[in-house]
């Protein structure tokens, strides 16, 4: 009897013990796994089995513009996040290195996949076969991407079809790139996009896409820390779209350099206009 007792209550320990150890794992991982999104954990389908590489208090992404609605995102770990690739002429003939692509929409200056060169995973937020919205919510070595639907016009995309607005998280710093979004956003869409930090916003005249006026209201919509406007093709489009904010600042040339840090201490929005180093092209 006293030998059963025994075994009992060793059973009883080592399930404890288990347990134990399974709840300190979760309180070490959940934070950097909670971390690789941008927004609540359940709306993203990987948690929580994805688990990334920690970010340093010194870790920085690289963020440059590679003309029209073009960006290529490295992480302080090395990963390349090609984004809207288009196939105009004065692109590299070797192409762009990247890890990751990623389109918004199937026209062809924002889904020129062969930019790119070597190897990439490509995430098309349009499905290729009827149009339709892929929903990605997924990681990839140490980035995290998801997807928000919308639309390429304001008619539902009865015009000008289907739209995917591309959230990257990465080293902590969450970056919006909104493709040819064609309308405000809706409460809904808001939720799903999250608090971003980096905003990439289309400027044009309006028809098929957002007109400069509605993407001052987007950003007021959005609030990110940075705002980096694209798909201008005059100097006056930017103009108009920066004089309406306090803080503005003009790069001369096409990339910069971002950490969570900086981001902390950004008390007020700011604007970065980068260089358009193939605007001749345009």
């Amino acid at each position: 009897m006293l030998d059963h007792q025994k075994h009992i209550f060793t059973t009883l320990l080592n399930q404890a013990i288990c347990c134990l150890i399974f709840f300190a794992l979760m309180i070490i991982f959940i934070p950097q796994i909670a971390r690789a999104f941008c927004h609540e954990t359940e709306l993203v389908g990987d948690w929580p089995f994805r688990i990334i590489p920690a970010a340093t208090r010194s870790s920085s992404i690289t963020i440059e513009w590679l003309g029209h609605s073009a960006f290529r995102l490295t992480s302080s770990h090395g990963t390349k996040v090609l984004m809207d690739p288009h196939g105009r002429e004065g692109t590299p003939a070797a192409g762009i290195p990247s890890h990751v692509v990623t389109t918004s929409h199937l026209h062809g200056n924002h889904s020129f996949i062969w930019m790119a060169s070597g190897d990439p995973i490509l995430l098309h937020g349009l499905n290729l076969r009827d149009g339709d919205w892929n929903r990605i919510h997924k990681t990839i070595r140490d980035v995290s991407f998801f997807t928000v639907p919308t639309y390429h016009d304001s008619q539902l995309g009865l015009a000008r079809g289907k739209n995917a607005v591309f959230v990257v998280s990465m080293d902590e710093i969450c970056v919006a790139h909104l493709g040819d979004l064609g309308h405000l956003f809706n409460e809904n869409q808001i939720k799903m996009l999250g608090k971003i930090d980096v905003l990439f916003v289309p400027l044009g005249q309006g028809g098929f896409r957002i007109t400069t006026e509605d993407a001052v209201k987007i950003v007021g919509q959005v609030k990110p820390k940075i705002v980096i406007p694209y798909h201008y093709r005059w100097e006056g489009y930017v103009e108009e779209f920066a004089q309406t904010f306090k803080r503005v600042r003009k790069v001369k040339g096409n990339r910069v350099r971002l950490s969570k840090d900086n981001l902390k201490k950004n008390a007020e929005l700011e604007i970065i206009v980068l260089q358009d180093t193939m605007m001749e092209d345009q």
